[in-house]
């Protein structure tokens, strides 16, 4: 026994030291590789393998590189973004976005901007119809979406990995149970039918002694407004192609303020009130209390089986599909028709969703290290054969262009044709309005509440907010501007104008923004001084 447990400690003894060589040696073989880090937020099934399946084929042709992922908890996005940045110890690329609480102030001050780069061909495209092309041309919206450009500033800073769109998922099982057929609905009409048929199938099954507990749609307060947007700016479409574009096809947030303040629409007005009705239609077909409930509770919801439906981005796709122990499908949440009498004063037809912006967009930190290596994984990574690596994997929609979808992703293929939607209840840039909103949201939904309830809560004090909104909007656009300012005098003292070689399109560019922005100030401007502490007198 004494021989045996000698025996045992040698082998011990040798097993410890080969490892503590192995693990030595491999670290000093990591310590020669430049590594650059890359946080983001997006936790989802699916995304951290496709990110690392891009990553392993980038670092076997570049042996010598090592991208690491860091992700980061939603929750911890905002704070956790600050304080590497200010601290100076920010991964090189880091997931743009409010989430992580990038804004454009941020963006001016810590990121690089990406405006020369995206002019020159990607050549990891070599060999492809886009050999030639401009890198911002190479994506499905030619970079013209924030945050992988910034309005504000003018300048880009992004690039982006996918397109979200938002999908009705579904329990097949469960639908061809309830209705005894696998056909979703295709109109409006349908759709709010099945909602009733969920609930007539929970009163039979209660009738048999069965446990009759389906919601026809899981509900939360992160995935309610999937449903409430889409309803609410089809009502409203006909309203802003009349009174709020400023024939500029589609409206914005600026303008449906200043539509607002110069009394083109209100909370009163027949189109706005259509659709708070439809969205207070909709909320009966939730569970009770979903507002108070989060994302997670209404996929708990529906991975359990206890709810037919629910609302969501393409981005949740693959984890939805994961922790659901049954056949999921999707289908785009249709519509009111124009041709509906009930409809026809407020719809002009389907949405488009051809403006859809480009979603998990990496920006590069200016003052980190190895930016050049970050930015040629960001060309990797949009790239046409990264891109293809990053969808299949993921199961998310690419970015870049001419990408063949796998068939798990066609569902979540944008609809091209259609018209623009109509007004958001919630305003982008404008907080404390979209607060009240928000804020007195249950007394529409809510079975104790009403339409009446909401309007009169709600236009208490959405003026006065809309006030502060607009002047803290204003000085954050002449904050912007002044920015510009300097990049475009710069540029002219260095090339001029139109200068051969020189950057004149991009004068031009700057200088057409500048007043834009400038003539966008001098509107808000005048309604903030129009309507003092937010009593308007129309």
């Amino acid at each position: 026994m004494m021989k045996m447990a000698g025996l045992i400690l040698l082998a011990t003894a040798v097993a410890w030291s080969v490892g503590k060589v192995i693990f030595t040696q491999t670290g000093q073989t990591e310590a020669k590789r430049t590594t650059v880090r890359l946080a983001h937020w997006q936790l989802e099934s699916g995304l951290r393998q496709a990110l690392e399946a891009v990553i392993s084929e980038y670092e076997r042709v570049h042996p010598g590189i090592k991208i690491e992922q860091v992700p980061i908890p939603e929750r911890l996005g905002k704070n956790w973004t600050r304080t590497q940045l200010v601290g100076g110890t920010a991964p090189t690329i880091i997931q743009l976005g409010e989430t992580m609480g990038i804004n454009d102030e941020v963006l001016a001050r810590y990121f690089y901007p990406l405006s020369n780069e995206v002019e020159e061909p990607n050549p990891y495209n070599a060999g492809t119809d886009l050999e030639d092309t401009p890198w911002r041309d190479t994506f499905i919206d030619a970079l013209t979406s924030e945050p992988a450009y910034s309005e504000g500033l003018l300048d880009y800073y992004g690039i982006p990995g996918t397109i979200f769109t938002a999908r009705m998922f579904y329990n097949k099982a469960l639908l061809e149970r309830i209705t005894g057929s696998a056909r979703t609905p295709e109109t409006y009409a349908e759709f709010l039918e099945l909602c009733r048929r969920v609930l007539a199938f929970n009163a039979e099954e209660k009738a048999l002694g069965r446990p009759g507990d389906v919601l026809p749609i899981a509900g939360s307060k992160y995935n309610t407004p999937f449903i409430v947007y889409t309803l609410y700016s089809a009502v409203t479409q006909k309203l802003v192609q009349e009174s709020l574009t400023a024939d500029t096809l589609m409206t914005n947030a600026d303008l449906s303020v200043m539509a607002y303040l110069n009394g083109q629409w209100n909370w009163d007005s027949p189109a706005v009130q259509k659709g708070l009705a439809t969205i207070r239609e909709i909320g009966k077909f939730m569970q009770p209390g979903f507002l108070q409930l989060g994302r997670d509770d209404a996929l708990f919801y529906f991975a359990q089986g206890r709810a037919l439906m629910i609302s969501t981005g393409s981005f949740d796709a693959t984890s939805i599909r994961m922790q659901s122990p049954f056949a999921v499908g999707a289908f785009k949440l249709p519509i009111p028709a124009a041709s509906d009498p009930e409809f026809a004063d407020y719809v002009m037809g389907p949405l488009s969703e051809a403006s859809t912006g480009t979603g998990f967009v990496l920006g590069v930190v200016r003052d980190a290290p190895h930016t050049e290596i970050a930015i040629d994984f960001l060309r990797f990574l949009s790239s046409r054969m990264g891109s293809d690596i990053f969808s299949r994997v993921s199961n998310w929609l690419p970015a870049t262009v001419g990408v063949e979808l796998s068939e798990p992703v066609k569902p979540f293929t944008p609809q091209t044709d259609g018209y623009p939607p109509g007004l958001r209840p919630t305003l982008e840039n404008f907080p404390n309005s979209s607060r009240v909103y928000q804020n007195n949201f249950y007394r529409l939904v809510l079975p104790g509440g009403s339409l009446g309830d909401f309007t009169s809560a709600v236009q208490k004090d959405y003026e006065k907010a809309l006030i502060v909104d607009v002047a803290m909007r204003a000085r954050a656009i002449q904050r912007n501007a002044a920015i510009s300012d300097t990049v475009a005098a710069g540029f002219e003292f260095s090339y001029g104008r139109g200068g051969q070689g020189g950057p004149g399109p991009r004068v031009s560019e700057l200088l057409e923004g500048q007043n834009q922005s400038e003539t966008t100030r001098a509107l808000l401007d005048y309604f903030a001084q129009k309507f003092p502490g937010g009593k308007a007198a129309r």
